[in-house]
């Protein structure tokens, strides 16, 4: 009698552990179809995520593209440049020997897009042998991550509207015959250029 009520002790115990038993295997089923939903989720998250930065990276080109054409849109260009030697009576020359000016002439076309204001307008005048005419080692403007130096420089009030410039040089130096060269620059740009040629 005593062996049958340890037995069904016994077997009392052990349907109260397969009991237990089915419980974890059912709360570790239950814990993995969560973490098989928590993976799904954080995947989709992911995703969203790659999306979303792809997107803003996208978002962020197209904005510097617009940047760079607002950019562009707003420069100022030199129109109807011309350039030309004259003498005392400031009639123009084709020989260097009779000249003692070079008269440089050109137009800042409209442009709406431009903020109005001062201007600093830079003009080089290179000579046959590359060098550019200076009055003044000094005189030098920011251009492209360095310094150039130039030959003449203007003041201008542009307010959008176009606007006609003469500068003249004063030829003080020996200039050797060839073509000569007319670079023009703005707000750290080059805005157009112009070559012509002298005689002896």
């Amino acid at each position: 009698k005593g062996r049958t009520v340890a037995a069904e002790k016994g077997r009392d115990e052990l349907a109260t552990l397969r009991k237990i038993l089915r419980n974890y295997i059912q709360q570790i089923d239950s814990l993995n179809r969560l973490n098989e939903e928590l993976r799904a989720e954080n995947r989709q998250i992911t995703q969203r995520y790659q999306q979303t930065t792809q997107t803003l990276n996208q978002v962020s080109q197209e904005k510097e593209k617009l940047s760079e054409k607002v950019s562009l849109a707003a420069q100022l260009v030199a129109t109807n440049i011309g350039a030309k030697a004259v003498n005392d009576r400031g009639k123009e020359q084709t020989r260097l020997s009779k000249s003692t000016q070079i008269v440089v002439t050109f137009t800042i076309a409209r442009n709406i897009t431009t903020e109005p204001g001062e201007r600093e307008v830079f003009v080089r005048i290179m000579s046959p042998d590359g060098g550019v005419l200076s009055k003044n080692p000094s005189h030098t403007f920011p251009y492209e991550n360095g310094n150039i130096r130039y030959s003449m420089k203007r003041i201008v009030e542009y307010g959008g509207e176009e606007i006609p410039v003469t500068m003249y040089w004063d030829i003080q130096e020996f200039l050797m015959p060839g073509t000569y060269k007319i670079d023009i620059f703005a707000d750290g740009h080059h805005i157009g250029s112009h070559s012509f040629s002298m005689q002896e």
